[in-house]
């Protein structure tokens, strides 16, 4: 039986949010007393960060940031981490708690080296994240999903994190596919069982923000999955791939355009000039201030 009141030395939660206060604060509140919470705000959020220095505990730490990504940002956090694990989350994540950081902890004895292991996902959210049929209590995955990913922080370090040129999405599966070909496996752990609000962790000032948020979503999966597959396959597939997108992405172009679908027309451009920069080896550079320059929302 687990002691709920019992401290979890040995690992430290990590938590990247981008305007996700009270999301925060709940995970805060909730493991406050039991292990090490390190937090990387890429809002830069000044509220947030008194609201945390409020609960006077000194196993709670907070960065502020300019938003430098996911995968970045948890980069960062490891520096400052000083227990053998960590366990990096979504602020919109429901189920990171005492029992099952000790879940964690206590199966990762009996693995081995390894290079992430991840939860069991349930709830009407889960079927877009990346796991098994759940029919054993741990099994093995190409790639597990970035929502929730436990390291041993030496391994982390030893593979060098998070591929610094990812802004959003892949990383995940990027990290996941080195950590692999150094035999150093990654693992669902079933008998975790956690709730993804999957989209629901920013909370949003007005609808065009929202709007602009998506659209900023939009041009970095296609240029991170280019990249993705560029690196750890081959130009030439990423190519094909590339250019069936390209095409895709110009005809919905030509469609929206005619219906006068602005939105529509603005999503499908900004994936074809992702797909274009990602070929062309330019930086992940799109940002919220480049979707207000670039169009007229």
């Amino acid at each position: 039986m687990i002691n709920i009141k019992q401290k979890i030395s040995q690992i430290t939660i990590v938590i990247v949010s981008y305007k996700s206060e009270q999301k925060v604060l709940d995970i805060v509140k909730e493991n406050k007393n039991l292990c090490n919470i390190l937090i990387v705000d890429n809002s830069n959020n000044e509220n947030l960060k008194q609201k945390i220095i409020k609960f006077k505990k000194k196993n709670i730490n907070i960065i502020l940031s300019k938003n430098i990504g996911y995968g970045n940002a948890a980069n960062l956090a490891s520096k400052y981490i000083k227990t053998k694990y960590f366990v990096l989350t979504n602020p919109d994540v429901l189920g990171i708690n005492c029992v099952n950081l000790k879940k964690f902890t206590n199966k990762v004895k009996n693995l081995g080296k390894f290079g992430s292991i991840g939860p069991r996902y349930i709830g009407k959210n889960h079927k877009n994240l990346i796991q098994t049929t759940g029919r054993n209590e741990i099994e093995k995955l190409n790639c597990i999903s970035g929502a929730v990913m436990f390291f041993e922080t030496q391994t982390f370090k030893k593979l060098k994190g998070f591929d610094k040129n990812f802004f959003l999405y892949f990383e995940e599966n990027d990290f996941c596919f080195r950590a692999n070909r150094k035999k150093y496996f990654n693992y669902q752990l079933n008998s975790i069982k956690v709730k993804h609000e999957n989209g629901n962790s920013v909370k949003y000032s007005s609808k065009n923000e929202r709007l602009k948020t998506n659209i900023l979503r939009t041009w970095h999966f296609a240029w991170s999955k280019i990249y993705y597959l560029k690196k750890n396959h081959n130009y030439f597939y990423a190519l094909s791939i590339g250019l069936m997108g390209l095409i895709r992405s110009f005809v919905k172009m030509v469609f929206f355009n005619l219906r006068k679908n602005k939105i529509e027309y603005i999503k499908y451009h900004a994936r074809f000039n992702a797909i274009i920069n990602s070929i062309s080896d330019k930086k992940a550079y799109f940002r919220l201030s480049d979707v207000e320059k670039y169009y007229d929302l």
